[in-house]
């Protein structure tokens, strides 16, 4: 799981919307390398997803576009300190996520 999340070296890695994604992207991390891996694509998905609207209080889906995550303020962080982008979440990082996930389960495809 460490592979899915890298952010250097050969995987192309994740634009941020907002200082909050990377916090995000971390805790995911997290969670991911330190539970048992998801069984096939639809598990991490489901998975993901979850964890994701866990992380951030509500439902990323129908989140408003910069939402507010009080764990992720820092103290002088500037205007967007703790804030995770929506759309970078729906558009790019959470389909990012599912493709490198398929391509390390099913190399072959």
């Amino acid at each position: 799981m460490e592979r899915i999340f890298a952010q250097t070296g050969g995987a192309a890695g994740p634009r941020w919307g907002l200082r909050g994604d990377p916090l995000l992207w971390d805790a995911l991390k997290d969670h991911f390398t330190t539970h048992p891996d998801p069984s096939d694509i639809s598990d991490f998905k489901a998975r993901l997803h979850q964890l994701i609207n866990d992380i951030i209080g509500m439902n990323l889906q129908t989140a408003p576009a910069h939402i507010p995550v009080p764990a992720f303020y820092r103290e002088n962080g500037g205007m967007s300190s703790g804030m995770v982008a929506r759309d970078t979440w729906l558009l790019e990082l959470v389909p990012l996520l599912e493709e490198r996930f398929k391509d390390l389960h099913n190399p072959l495809t």
